[in-house]
């Protein structure tokens, strides 16, 4: 009998999901994928700009995570504490999670805080409600 592999991938983002998703698709049953994401949704970023427009709803652009699992891609929800690639283990909510082989897609964080003034003056395109917020002024 052969013993499955786990491979983690650490991030919800556009890469971290089409990793899980190929992985899904050319390992059999016995491997599991697990997909690690502190978001419940996917925001498919490049449309935060139609968002900012008024061209898109918020719902138009997201997706739920969990809809990941009828795929047969386990879901772990939460932030990440601590990520040793030695050992290829993840703490996620203060639990340790072990693999055969990690993927770190985690994408960039924004911190738009850290710019005087930002928040009064504009806002970015990087996240919803930040984007929506324009759009009436836009559709004018």
């Amino acid at each position: 009998m052969t013993t499955g592999k786990t491979a983690l991938i650490l991030g919800g983002g556009i890469g971290g999901i089409v990793a899980a998703t190929r992985l899904r698709q050319r390992l059999g049953p016995e491997h599991r994928v697990v997909l690690v994401e502190k978001e419940a949704d996917h925001v498919f970023s490049p449309s935060l700009l139609w968002l900012m427009l008024g061209r898109r709803l918020p719902g138009q652009i997201s997706r739920p995570i969990a809809a990941l699992a009828k795929r047969g891609i386990e879901i772990v929800r939460g932030s990440i504490e601590r990520i040793d690639p030695a050992a290829r283990t993840v703490r996620v909510n203060g639990a340790e999670i072990a693999g055969d082989h990690m993927i770190v897609a985690l994408g960039a964080e924004f911190a738009p805080e850290l710019i005087p003034a930002l928040a009064q003056a504009g806002t970015t395109s990087t996240r919803s409600p930040g984007p929506n917020r324009y759009a009436p002024r836009w559709r004018n």
